[in-house]
């Protein structure tokens, strides 16, 4: 669990910025990341419509590093390509661990905790994010001095259905596609 401060990066490629599009949320209603309408987002609570956004959007069929950054109860900023995107204010500073227990956990008597990557958390099977996605990573900055990342999800496999963080804690890749550097599709010759 994250506590204190919480630092989110990604490189996202969106084909398009149209709807809500999560980039990562911890378990259920928990943490996370997002695009909508093309602003970044900040998932601190279960609303959406309360949750802090960037006042600069990313652009379609572009790279951008997006980050999101705060202390708690003290507040932060949104940026996009190292550039301050707006800020997070101390009321939105929150961290939430993902636990709200939505029906779908409740019913499964799963904990629903997981770390979920190009979708919204356990509580919602919706709001996938449609591009390309790399260099997700997930910190704390305890000393106001330098980020400590605690979990970075580069892909590097580039095929399979599993993957691991730098710290070789394992992923499941469900529904998605691997790419070359240039967005096309990952294709295996296979001798007939």
């Amino acid at each position: 669990n994250v506590s204190g401060s919480l630092h989110l990066s990604a490189m996202v490629y969106p084909y398009s910025i149209e709807g809500i599009q999560f980039i990562t949320m911890k378990g259920d209603y928990g943490w996370g990341m997002y695009l909508n309408n093309g602003a970044v987002g900040y998932a601190s609570e279960y609303s959406l419509s309360k949750h802090p956004l960037s006042n600069v959007s990313v652009v379609a069929d572009e790279w951008s590093l997006i980050e999101v950054y705060f202390t708690e109860s003290v507040g932060g900023e949104f940026r996009i390509n190292g550039v301050s995107a707006g800020t997070i204010l101390a009321e939105d500073s929150i961290i939430p661990q993902g636990d709200f227990g939505s029906n779908d956990c409740f019913a499964s008597g799963e904990s629903c905790d997981e770390l979920y990557i190009g979708r919204m958390g356990a509580g919602c099977d919706c709001n996938y994010f449609e591009g390309l996605l790399d260099n997700i990573s997930i910190g704390t900055n305890h000393s106001n001095s330098s980020t400590e990342w605690i979990s970075n999800w580069i892909f590097p496999e580039g095929e399979g259905s599993a993957t691991q963080d730098q710290s070789g804690r394992n992923g499941t890749i469900i529904g998605a596609d691997w790419v070359m550097p240039d967005g096309t599709i990952v294709t295996q010759a296979v001798e007939l």
